[in-house]
C-alpha cells in the first residue's frame, strides 16, 4: 500500500494535471486568436482575455487540496500511482459522491415494506 503522504501527494498532482490541461486549452485558444489577428492585421489579443489569473490559481490550489484529501482518504481503496493520480484529477466529483453517500446513511435504505 502507498504511504499516506505519497497518496496525498499523488492525489494533489492529479488535481494539478487536470488544471494544466485546462491551461493548455486556454493557451491554445489564445495562440489561435493571435494567429488570426496577425493574419487579419488586427491588434493581438492579450493573454488576460483568455486567462483570469486570480480565479484560475484559486481553482488550481483548491483542486490540488481536494486531490490531496481524496488521495489520502482513498489510499486503501486503490493500488498504485496511476489510480491515485486519477482520484486526484477527479477529486471534486469523487468527494461530492462520497458526501452524498454519507448523507444517505443507513436510515435511507429501503425498509422492505411495500408502499
Amino acid at each position: 500500500m502507498v504511504s499516506l503522504a505519497s497518496a496525498a501527494g499523488y492525489g494533489a498532482v492529479g488535481g494539478l494535471v487536470f488544471d494544466c490541461a485546462r491551461l493548455w486549452h486556454w493557451l491554445s485558444g489564445w495562440q489561435e486568436a493571435r494567429h488570426e489577428a496577425r493574419t487579419a492585421h488586427k491588434p493581438l489579443p492579450p493573454l488576460t482575455d483568455f486567462i483570469d489569473a486570480r480565479s484560475d490559481i484559486s481553482v488550481a490550489v483548491t483542486r490540488a487540496l481536494l486531490g490531496c484529501v481524496a488521495g489520502a482518504l482513498l489510499r486503501g481503496e486503490v493500488s498504485g500511482i496511476y489510480p491515485l493520480l486519477t482520484v486526484g484529477a477527479s477529486a471534486p466529483a469523487v468527494l461530492l459522491g462520497l458526501g452524498r453517500v454519507a448523507k444517505l446513511g443507513p436510515s435511507s435504505e429501503p425498509s422492505g415494506k411495500d408502499v
